[in-house]
C-alpha cells in the first residue's frame, strides 16, 4: 500500500516507521524542508525530555516501542514504562 503522512515530527515520523515496518511504501510530507533533509540524512530527531517533563502534570512516558533506555529516563526524572519491560522508577 502507498501511504502519505503529512507532518514528520515525533508522531508522524513514528507512524511512518510503523507502516514501513509492515512493508508499506511511505512518503512523509512536511512544511519544514530542513526536517525532511535531516531525516533523509538519517538524523532522526529525539524528544527534548526536559521540555516534556515541564509540560506534563505527572512526568510519565509509556513507550510501546521500547525506544528509550529506562536508566536514561530515570536520570531525567521521568517515570518510564517500556511495554514488556516493566517500570524503571519505583515510587512508594
Amino acid at each position: 500500500m502507498r501511504i502519505s503522512i503529512f507532518g514528520s515530527g515525533y508522531v508522524g515520523l513514528v507512524q511512518a516507521a510503523v507502516f514501513c515496518e509492515v512493508r508499506h511504501q511511505v512518503t512523509c510530507i512536511d512544511i519544514d524542508a530542513a526536517r525532511i533533509e535531516r531525516i533523509q540524512g538519517q538524523v532522526i530527531p529525539t524528544p527534548e525530555f526536559e521540555d516534556i517533563k515541564k509540560r506534563l502534570i505527572t512526568p510519565v512516558i509509556i513507550d510501546g516501542r521500547n525506544l528509550y533506555a529506562p536508566a536514561d529516563m530515570e536520570a531525567a526524572g521521568i517515570e518510564y514504562f517500556g511495554i514488556g519491560r516493566g517500570r524503571s522508577v519505583t515510587h512508594t
